[in-house]
């Protein structure tokens, strides 16, 4: 039995060794296998041989200590609930509220990184419109604006709020101004601040090579800026520089300019003034047209106007116009110191041609809203002429027509002759047409140019206006 027992005491000792050994073994078998439980799961393509090779590595790593193994009581693998007790184990509670404090403190801590940030810069944005605030109403600005004034020697500006210059009549202003620039020509302007024992004034001296010239004052001007501080403006300026007032001179007497004058009159006719015959040297604008372009027969000499510039002493010459037949003619005067002569009027053609005249225009009007036929007008006018052409092309079968009309404030006047065959007169009247129970007044004036063929005169071209 000694034996025995001393020879079964090496294997218990044994036993023990290697129970210890298969329970770290079965541990990490069991580690094993829930891993490789985790990687089949994520990983189904693994097929039943790598499962069955990773089971037999496991077989042999641990084959030495099988014959101990069956000796010792086997234990059973943790299922999933002791894995997730494991899992839910102090230590690792402590692990994750850990996590989740220092989560929670750096979150805390950029929270006040950024407010910090954000105050220091509200703050320094608010001290600087503090600062810049203070700084903008402090005097020195406005003493600069002031005394720029000498510096760049605006004496008009300075004569102006000199409060010494107050009493200098406005006929020597520009003497005085005058004086000032040659006392500062030549001459560096400085300035400077002196004392004044008055809180409410601020006081400048102004010198010319270090010569006392001016001094200026500021004062609050009542206004203040957005944070409260008071604003100062310019209070008076005084130059300290005595200037004798300007001697008069009476002047000499001057003759007084003669007066420039003209006069427009056709080119045909004679003008005189105070005894002078105006000539070509006197003649400021010629061809001066009459009639427009066109109204007149092309074998017809178009009259034109010329105007003549003369100089009077008074302005009141004494002017004489004669026309080509040696008639005298009234010009009329049409300005200060111009006058202006007509062509002669012609009573004889209107006493021939007023009647006709009148009919041609009524005519016209009438035609243009359909009263009278096209036929009837052109019976009066002179075939082939502008005239013929004008009421041959119009069309006024647009127009509504009227049922009756009247013609009220009728006037026939200013018959020019242009020649022997050629005449012109304008005719002005307000044609009323009737619309059924409606009329509409129409203002009308129309300039006829006529043609004599036999006894009659014959329309050319007609103007409105």
């Amino acid at each position: 039995m000694k034996h025995s027992e001393a020879e079964n005491m090496p294997v218990h000792s044994a036993g023990k060794h290697a129970a210890r050994h298969a329970s770290t073994d079965i541990v990490r078998e069991t580690a094993g296998r829930h891993s490789t439980a985790k990687s089949d799961a994520s990983r189904p393509e693994h097929s039943a041989a790598s499962r069955n090779s990773t089971a037999k590595h496991s077989a042999s790593k641990s084959g030495k200590s099988r014959a101990v193994r069956s000796s010792v009581p086997s234990k059973k693998s943790p299922d999933r609930s002791t894995a997730k007790k494991r899992a839910a184990s102090p230590r690792r509670r402590r692990g994750r509220k850990k996590s989740i404090l220092r989560s929670r403190f750096y979150q805390v801590y950029f929270i006040l990184v950024i407010l910090c940030v954000a105050g220091i810069a509200l703050g320094a944005r608010y001290l600087n419109g503090v600062l810049e605030d203070y700084e903008s109403a402090q005097p020195k600005y406005v003493a600069q604006q002031a005394a720029r004034l000498f510096e760049r020697g605006d004496y008009e500006a300075i004569f102006g709020l000199d409060t010494s210059m107050q009493d200098v009549p406005a006929e020597d202003r520009a003497y005085y101004i005058s004086q000032l620039q040659a006392l500062a020509a030549g001459r560096e302007v400085s300035w400077s601040e002196s004392y004044s024992g008055n809180e409410n004034e601020r006081r400048y001296r102004v010198s010319l090579d270090g010569e006392k010239f001016a001094e200026f004052t500021l004062v609050p001007s009542g206004a203040q800026t957005k944070r409260g501080n008071r604003l100062w403006t310019l209070g008076s300026v005084t130059t300290s520089v005595r200037i004798e007032a300007p001697q008069v001179v009476e002047p000499e007497p001057t003759p007084a300019p003669a007066i420039a004058c003209s006069i427009t009159v056709p080119s045909s006719f004679t003008v005189t003034v105070d005894g002078r015959v105006l000539d070509a040297n006197d003649v400021v604008e010629d061809g001066i047209p009459i009639v427009p372009a066109g109204m007149l027969p092309s074998d017809v000499t178009s009259p034109a106007m010329v105007r003549y510039a003369f100089p009077s002493e008074s302005g009141v010459p004494d002017i004489r116009v004669t026309d080509r037949q040696g008639n005298v003619q009234n010009p009329a005067q049409d300005g200060e110191h111009s006058w202006r002569c007509e062509l002669p009027q012609n009573p004889e053609l209107e006493a021939l041609y007023g009647e006709s005249a009148l009919e041609v225009a009524k005519r016209i009007a009438k035609y243009s809203t359909r009263e009278v036929s096209q036929d009837s007008v052109l019976k009066k006018c002179a075939k082939g002429s502008p005239a013929y052409e004008s009421i041959k092309s119009f069309d006024s079968s647009l127009g509504k027509k009227p049922k009756s009309s009247t013609f009220e404030n009728v006037a026939v006047s200013d018959f020019y002759l242009y020649s022997e065959d050629c005449f012109s007169c304008r005719v002005s009247f307000d044609y009323i047409p009737r619309f059924g129970k409606e009329s509409k007044t129409y203002p009308t004036a129309y300039t006829l140019y006529f043609i004599r063929q036999g006894d009659s005169g014959k329309l050319y071209s007609f103007s409105l206006g």
